[in-house]
């Protein structure tokens, strides 16, 4: 179920941190969140942030949907709610491409998940078109895992790497919620 109080979730990608870490931690803090998405998380940096920022729990998995098998970076959830059940979320085509965890707010029980989806960083028209294709198979992969376990209460935040149009976009939205356009 929702909650009674309500739930606030900061999303960001760190981009490995380049603004430097005291300063993005300086920056998660301002909003007090309760869960914090972490998108481009250097692996080693899971700890330190998650002490700093006061969240006990954490779950951490490589973005190798983006930097392949041996990935040393990639999506995490932080929070200061006891995390369940936490795992990569499932993607029959291979690669992580996010993270999600069942948690507990006043005997409420939801989903929590942050994703990475495939970048387009290159004007090739071959490689918007892969790019496209591997986020309509990474949402597609989302929400069928979600629709599996009987499509309960859940937040997905992360790094969309997605306009607010078109099939892909159609296709986040059907079954979810854009909180930005609201």
């Amino acid at each position: 179920g929702v909650p009674e109080k309500p739930v606030r979730v900061a999303s960001y990608n760190i981009l490995h941190n380049r603004r430097g870490r005291d300063a993005v931690i300086k920056q998660i803090q301002s909003t007090k969140p309760d869960f914090v998405l972490l998108q481009e998380l250097d692996g080693d940096n899971l700890r330190e942030m998650s002490k700093q920022l006061g969240m006990e729990y954490q779950f951490y998995y490589p973005s190798e949907n983006l930097d392949g098998e041996h990935a040393t970076w990639g999506n995490a959830i932080l929070a200061k709610h006891p995390l369940y059940d936490a795992r990569s979320i499932p993607n029959p085509g291979g690669g992580s491409f996010g993270v999600w965890a069942w948690t507990v707010i006043d005997n409420k029980k939801f989903m929590i998940a942050c994703v990475h989806l495939s970048a387009t960083w290159n004007a090739n028209p071959k490689h918007i078109a892969e790019s496209s294709n591997n986020r309509y198979k990474e949402i597609s992969n989302l929400k069928k895992a979600w629709e599996a376990r009987n499509k309960p209460p859940i937040i997905v935040g992360g790094d969309f790497n997605q306009l607010p149009i078109g099939n892909n976009y159609t296709e986040m939205t059907t079954d979810l919620t854009d909180t930005l356009k609201q």
